[in-house]
């Protein structure tokens, strides 16, 4: 999982044979449901998807039946189905707009990666109308790798205009008008008055 790691006290770990005179360790925080060397030894899971690595995890509820004490415990795993699925999503956005009407993934929480060249200027919006909870959104073409460039970082600019400016040409594939490049510079010059 992607969550955070959690330590108690100085105990970062034991061994889990020390536990064994237990009938049964429940054991947290860990998303994924899963035993920890022995039946007798689990985490019981979330019963929600709470990040993206969690996309195919399967949840489950675990019930653990104690009897008398050298019995053993009964563990039994009941799968449950959350409301809303975490999925990750990569295509054209006709493509993802498809999946989410055919795969019934509208109320899913998604992470959708858009891969047409040119996606058009209300893809969030289009995007937008049919899945309802949206993670992020993330762009994947060619005029995006180019303004990237190999390493995968954004270029280092000297000021706000050159970066503005920059993204409107990656983005529409041509240069600002003379217009539009004075009404950025009024836009960033009261930006700038407004933060003195």
């Amino acid at each position: 999982t992607d969550s955070e790691i959690v330590t108690v006290g100085a105990i970062d770990h034991i061994l889990a044979e020390r536990l064994s005179v237990f009938e049964y360790v429940a054991m947290g925080h860990i998303h994924r449901a899963q035993k920890c060397g022995t039946e007798q030894m689990r985490y019981c899971g979330t019963l929600m998807p709470y990040s993206l690595s969690e996309e195919n995890d399967e949840k489950s509820i675990t019930m653990v039946t104690l009897g008398k004490k050298g019995t053993g415990a009964k563990i039994e795993t009941i799968p449950v189905a959350p409301l809303r699925r975490v999925r990750k999503l990569r295509g054209t956005k006709e493509e993802l707009l498809a999946f989410a009407k055919t795969e019934n993934a509208q109320d899913d929480y998604v992470s959708l990666v858009v891969t047409d060249e040119e996606p058009g200027r209300f893809v969030r919006e289009e995007l937008g109308s049919i899945f309802s909870h949206i993670l992020e959104i993330r762009f994947e073409n060619r005029h995006i790798s180019q303004w990237l460039g190999e390493g995968g970082d954004a270029p280092l600019l000297e000021d706000s205009f050159a970066l503005f400016s920059g993204f409107y040409e990656m983005r529409n594939g041509m240069a600002m008008s003379e217009q539009e490049k004075e009404v950025l510079t009024h836009l960033l010059d009261e930006t700038e008055e407004e933060e003195k």
